[in-house]
């Protein structure tokens, strides 16, 4: 399926990915490339990059003086992942945008801190612009795989076909880009 192609996630992962916030997304300091080899080339994903519009919100601690758990209100859901803030419950609120095919590379952000680049095929790119102009000033989770690997806000829209994947330590950013990247 294509970027231009819009789906719901499945329930249980239905919050999506998205990375728009951090420095080297919206242009405010260039990436670093981890090798100095070739660019990636676009090729379709081992597992999809699904970017969804959210709204977050404290969880729900229990009742004074009651033993409990925190919880979320209605319609919100704690999502899984590295990327998603525990002490939040997100909720979906737009039609999320399902990537199948790009080419990823791993960068370092500033120090220590790394992410993945994900670039678009030219045909998707519209569609990516498009999403992105109307989740200007709003949170996009990041879900590979059922986990939310970014919950950023997003600052501009993405205009040129390529984001990243931000605020990963060099552990998850290879292990995300496996989980993307068909090798071999």
């Amino acid at each position: 399926m294509r970027v231009a192609q819009m789906r719901s996630a499945a329930a249980g992962a239905a919050i999506a990915v998205s990375v728009l916030a951090a420095p080297g997304c919206t242009g405010d300091h260039p990436m670093s490339p981890v090798s100095a080899g070739s660019t990636p080339q676009i090729r379709p994903l081992r597992s999809a990059i699904v970017l969804e519009p959210v709204v977050s919100q404290l969880r729900i601690p229990p009742p004074p003086g009651k033993a409990g758990r925190f919880t979320c209100r209605p319609g919100f859901a704690v999502l899984p992942g590295p990327g998603a803030n525990p002490a939040l419950c997100y909720k979906q609120t737009g039609k999320p945008v399902t990537i199948t095919s790009a080419a990823v590379f791993a960068v370092e952000d500033l120090p220590p801190r790394w992410g993945l680049a994900i670039t678009l095929p030219p045909g998707d790119r519209s569609a990516l612009a498009a999403f992105s102009r109307r989740a200007v000033g709003h949170q996009i989770a990041i879900i590979v795989a059922g986990k939310a690997w970014a919950v950023p806000y997003v600052q501009t829209p993405l205009t040129h076909g390529t984001f990243e994947i931000p605020g990963l330590t060099r552990t998850q950013a290879n292990l995300l880009q496996r989980s993307l990247v068909h090798t071999g």
